[in-house]
């Protein structure tokens, strides 16, 4: 997905309206901090002219001005650690919302996105891409106000003290953004290469340690080894580049302000004087009756520089903050995009907004709740021409949606699947995936679809799973328009069986009531049974309590297919969805497996991608495609005679 600069900016944008209030409490805390340090700096120029001028002959005349002195550092300090503690809360509180949404995205995505993004890539931008973004709220947009607001706070103090002074700094002021734009530049892209670099790197290392065994099997463990650590090397030399951009930021801004203070203090050449030369008196006939209060004003402004510049120091720290928005905003932008192509994608060419539709980037997260989830009816929603735009996000169902998918499907057994004339593309240029697609699935049947590859098989189940939507035309569950259910209306109705069931590392008892928690163990058990995992559990070395390994290592195929059949039979859903359930099956394990296939079938809806003879073998409707299109419509009276060999 191709994102233009012009949309980061403008999602940075709306990050930066997002938090800018929330920063408020900061800013207006660090400004008070600011005019503390006026005051203590005019406490310590105060005590310094004394003891410069010897006039420390009644010891009670500076004792009052340095317990003020003392009283407000005590209060910066409260002051700093106040910033500090509520800097923390925001920025953990935008990175755990900025992470929400990004999950959000990638759950309503589905598998989908995973056509064009790489796992590693996405755990990156979920991990460690988000994680360095707090650093944009946190002190980016605070420092953003203050680098103006607290210089031009000091220079209205320091013009009625030395107006001279104030023009000085003035000048260095306007310099150090035109430094710090250079450098920002060079930061922006040196964050971006350090982003792409931890991405090829954690791309290139999580597969190779996926097809570790053939890597060895091919002998090429030294060559891929060499080229990780020249992946690490280019990760390192682009973190080092961010780091020498950061140094020479800092260091313009450190040769300004000593440009400044060598200018005034120079200028104050008197002051220089008694600094160095403590110990002589300046009579007072020279300096005449103002001495004190000159000198005081003298070293104020000096120690006013420091405090003057330190906004600018803290906006050359945060410049990379606002880089890594920059980077995660081109990463997170793609997801936004490729939802709205799979889930709300109009017909190649027109736009949503031509039918009077924009979508928002700001899509719900699955941590959020509905603003009035009770106003939301079954049957509405958006429409985009016959195009259904909808936001699904992939929840687990609770009992909430089971009351909602009750009103959805009736009183009625057994659920019916109806396509009318549905389009879907991935892409513009490579055509329709699936094309005019108009087919009646009745309830409680069996359908069995084949097809070559590349035909629309997966799209075709896809479409059924809620992953994606229509472009065109409809998929009816009883009548009902699949736009207008959420995701968990979705899930209370459809099972799915792939040919690889994913199992986590885990007990083997956790991997089958992963599909419902509340699974009493009668219910468990009559799983097993129906499942046929009683056969090889006692096998097993500690039964349904045995580890199992990512992917289901320690498990046979046939093992893990059962598994999956036990998940589908607590979930009990009326649609079930096979995905080639006996690939790579010996023929006995396949007959096992279809025989508790269709056990589980039984007053189910039933839906199979499959080109084994012993499932194209089973009573059903027969569904074949190719190129995207049905080869011959089957009509009901056809489903079962008409394919007979």
């Amino acid at each position: 997905m191709d994102i233009t600069k012009k949309e980061v900016k403008a999602w940075v944008r709306q990050q930066a309206a997002k938090g800018r209030r929330k920063v408020l409490g900061i800013v207006f805390l660090s400004l008070l901090d600011v005019g503390i340090a006026v005051v203590q700096a005019w406490l310590l120029a105060d005590i310094l002219s004394v003891v410069l001028l010897g006039k420390t002959g009644n010891i009670l005349g500076i004792s009052h001005p340095i317990g003020l002195w003392l009283v407000a550092s005590l209060c910066r300090a409260v002051l700093l650690y106040s910033v500090e503690v509520v800097s923390g809360r925001v920025g953990v509180k935008a990175q755990r919302d900025l992470r929400a949404s990004v999950l959000g995205y990638i759950l309503q995505g589905g598998p989908a996105l995973l056509r064009h993004k790489h796992t590693a890539a996405l755990t990156n931008l979920v991990i460690d891409q988000v994680e360095v973004v707090d650093g944009f709220f946190s002190r980016w947009l605070p420092v953003s106000i203050l680098w103006v607001a607290a210089p031009a706070l000091i220079l209205g103090i320091i013009v009625f003290i030395q107006p001279w002074v104030a023009v000085v700094l003035g000048v260095c002021g306007l310099v150090i953004p035109l430094a710090q734009a250079i450098f920002g530049i060079g930061a922006a892209l040196a964050a971006r290469k350090q982003f792409l670099a931890m991405a090829r790197l954690q791309t290139r290392f999580l597969d190779r340690i996926r097809g570790i065994a053939t890597l060895v099997f091919l002998g090429r463990i030294n060559q891929e080894a060499v080229q990780l650590h020249h992946a690490a090397n280019e990760l390192r030399s682009n973190t080092m580049r961010i780091l020498r951009v950061a140094f020479l930021s800092s260091a313009t801004i450190d040769c300004v302000m000593i440009i400044a203070i060598i200018v005034i203090a120079t200028s104050d050449s008197m002051v220089l004087y008694h600094i160095f030369h403590g110990h002589f008196r300046m009579e007072e006939e020279i300096l005449g009756p103002q001495a004190v209060l000159w000198v005081t004003h003298a070293i104020f402004a000096l120690l006013l520089i420091p405090e003057f510049f330190s906004p600018f120091r803290s906006l050359a720290l945060a410049y990379q903050d606002r880089a890594h928005i920059t980077s995660a905003g081109e990463e997170i932008l793609p997801l936004q995009k490729a939802y709205s192509v799979y889930a709300h994608k109009a017909h190649p060419g027109e736009s949503l907004a031509k039918n009077g539709v924009a979508l928002t980037t700001g899509l719900l997260s699955p941590f959020q709740k509905e603003e009035n989830p009770t106003e939301r009816k079954l049957g509405t929603g958006l429409k985009t021409g016959s195009n259904p735009v909808r936001i699904r996000p992939a929840l687990t169902p609770t009992a909430e949606g089971q009351t909602v998918l009750e009103a959805a499907v009736g009183a009625k057994k057994g659920i019916h699947i109806e396509f009318r004339s549905v389009s879907f593309s991935w892409e513009e240029e490579r055509g329709y995936a699936l094309e005019q697609i108009s087919l009646v699935m009745p309830a409680e049947t069996t359908t069995i679809l084949s097809g070559p590859s590349g035909a629309g098989k997966t799209t075709f189940m896809e479409l059924l799973l809620g992953f994606i939507a229509p472009q065109f035309g409809q998929i009816l569950f009883n009548g009902i328009d699949t736009a207008t259910l959420t995701a968990k209306e979705n899930a209370c109705l459809v099972s799915w069986i792939g040919q690889h069931p994913v199992l986590f590392a885990g007990t083997l008892r956790e991997n089958i009531i992963f599909a419902n928690p509340q699974a009493s163990q009668s219910e468990v058990e009559q799983a097993l049974q129906a499942a046929g995992i009683f056969h090889f559990l006692a096998d097993l070395p500690h039964g349904l309590d045995t580890f199992v390994g990512e992917g289901g290592y320690g498990l046979s195929g046939g093992q893990a297919q059962r598994v999956a059949i036990a998940r589908a039979y607590l979930k009990n859903t009326p649609i079930l969805l096979l995905d080639e359930p006996t690939t790579a099956l010996d023929p006995h394990t396949e007959q096992e497996i279809l025989a508790s296939l269709q056990a589980l079938a039984v007053g189910k809806t039933v839906i199979i991608v499959s080109h084994s003879p012993a499932v194209r073998a089973m009573a059903g409707l027969k569904v074949y495609l190719q190129n995207g299109r049905l080869v011959t419509a089957p009509r009901l009276e056809d489903r079962v005679e008409g394919e007979r060999d």
